[in-house]
């Protein structure tokens, strides 16, 4: 691939973390597919900024609560590109609070097919790409709150951990073909409409005394993605200002 400038897949590019990850991968020189499911003008919005400043990308939509997404989304990729340097699994179903008694298994079986299992979905397809080019990275965003623990989230949470676990995993299988696999875990990471006198109430939500910023957090995924993070595999990289 030398030359040749590394494409990069980010999955729920129109999210908070996602949106930030695009901008900081399209300033790194990465060429991006941006994935979206539903939210159309965000997506259109992203990629006209990023083309604007003459960053080749492109704009998908698939559905990865359905198997056939994955798929979709792939076919895309090898029409446009042919091959895959680098993914960020980064869609996800946000969590309605609901005490764990009254969690029903839909709301279980829906947060597991799109936390875990469209993750899974991807890592497969990229993977298998990847083992024939011999490199690859993938970063898949879990949350913090699986270490400080979350108030009527347990669904959540599991859907999270199941995806850390596997991300471990395989990372060992894979790092003969050097492919590397790690995982972020953003903590409290600021809304744009949550205003500073908000964020002072609620400054005690980290030992640095504020919330995170999405760049951030974008900033740590870049680093995992880049050959300065060559000797990085299989581990997870909290950002949640000192928790």
């Amino acid at each position: 691939m030398k030359g040749k400038k590394k494409k990069l897949l980010i999955t729920g590019s129109t999210g908070l973390i996602g949106t930030a990850i695009a901008y900081k991968a399209a300033e790194n020189d990465f060429s991006i597919a941006l994935h979206y499911n539903k939210n159309i003008k965000k997506g259109q919005k992203i990629m006209n900024d990023l083309k604007n400043n003459d960053i080749e990308c492109f704009l998908v939509q698939a559905d990865l609560s359905k198997i056939s997404g994955a798929k979709k989304l792939f076919n895309k990729i090898d029409n446009e590109w042919g091959y895959l340097d680098s993914v960020v699994n980064n869609a996800c179903l946000d969590f309605k609070r609901t005490p764990f008694v009254k969690i029903q298994r839909k709301e279980i079986n829906d947060m597991m097919n799109i936390n875990f299992l469209a993750c899974v979905d991807i890592m497969r397809e990229s993977i298998s790409r990847m083992i024939k080019q011999n490199h690859g990275t993938i970063v898949n965003i879990s949350t913090n709150a699986i270490k400080t623990g979350g108030n009527n989230i347990s669904h959540y949470l599991a859907s999270k951990s199941a995806l850390e676990t596997i991300s471990f995993a395989v990372s060992k299988e894979v790092i003969s073909n050097n492919i590397r696999i790690n995982v972020v875990r953003p903590g409290i990471i600021k809304k744009k409409t949550e205003n500073d006198k908000h964020s002072k109430e609620k400054a005690n939500i980290s030992p640095i005394d504020r919330f995170g910023l999405p760049e951030e957090v974008a900033d740590t995924v870049i680093f995992l993605l880049s050959d300065k993070s060559s000797y990085i595999s299989g581990e997870i990289i909290s950002v949640s200002g000192g928790y």
